[in-house]
């Protein structure tokens, strides 16, 4: 039975009827995918140079470092690009995201909304992670589905580690 289940699933994933990571995606960092709710096909990304203040874009989930993130004990959001990076204010008081140094003041420390989940506050602040369509940043918490949040793994890896082998192309 194990191995019917392990079988469908690398079909699935094969068709591309499972999982939003596109062909030749590998994921060599820890961490989950990070998809908001209105728009599912398309993670939270890491575009441009970690050094040069990049922008945090919605874009399509590939699977890529720069889309990975995990959360540290204090809250603070790394980025698989670099995990001593941090999503951070691109300046003092904007509503507009980057990734900083963790060790930078303007990093941002994030908690889940209790009473929902799916949406993370700024601690401190009515600010919530919010998706604006060509951008991700911040906007006063209103819990709509541009707000929430859900975290996911690259399903090429979860079907990998089950013990089936894809190759693409077909």
């Amino acid at each position: 039975m194990h191995r019917l289940l392990v079988g469908l699933v690398c079909f699935l994933v094969g068709i591309g009827w499972l999982g939003v990571v596109q062909p030749g995606a590998t994921q060599s960092v820890p961490g989950d995918l990070v998809s908001p709710v209105s728009a599912s096909v398309n993670c939270i990304t890491v575009v441009g140079s970690l050094d040069a203040l990049p922008v945090i874009q919605p874009n399509v989930c590939r699977g890529l470092a720069q889309q990975y993130w995990e959360v540290d004990a204090n809250g603070r959001w790394l980025t698989g690009a670099d995990t001593t990076y941090c999503l951070a204010r691109k300046s003092s008081g904007s509503r507009t995201l980057t990734v900083r140094p963790c060790t930078d003041p303007l990093t941002l420390q994030f908690q889940a909304d209790p009473t929902n989940s799916a949406i993370y506050t700024v601690v401190g602040e009515n600010l919530s992670l919010d998706n604006y369509g060509s951008e991700v940043g911040l906007w006063p918490t209103h819990g709509g589905t541009n707000q929430q949040w859900r975290w996911f793994q690259d399903d090429l890896q979860l079907v990998n580690t089950q013990g089936c082998s894809i190759s693409y192309p077909f």
